[in-house]
């Protein structure tokens, strides 16, 4: 993220919580450092279609609706 994503997605709009649904190879293994400390990050990998009736990717969609039921998370 650049400086301008950061001011417009954070401080104008206001989202509290990114799901970064990319691996972990994709996304790398920490958190971005230009999110701002009060933002919530998750990184939950989404398998492939073909994947999706795999237990690992069950438990990333419950991960997921969980931090959609909170109202704490919004806005996403």
């Amino acid at each position: 993220l650049d400086d301008a994503a950061v001011e417009c997605l954070f401080n104008a709009l206001g989202i509290r919580t990114v799901i970064d649904l990319r691996t972990t190879m994709e996304a790398g293994a920490k958190r971005p450092e230009k999110l701002p400390a009060d933002v919530r990050y998750h990184n939950i990998p989404i398998l492939p279609y073909a994947m999706a009736d795999f237990p690992a990717s069950r438990d990333a969609f419950h991960r997921i609706m969980q931090i959609l039921a909170d109202d704490a998370s919004y806005p996403v």
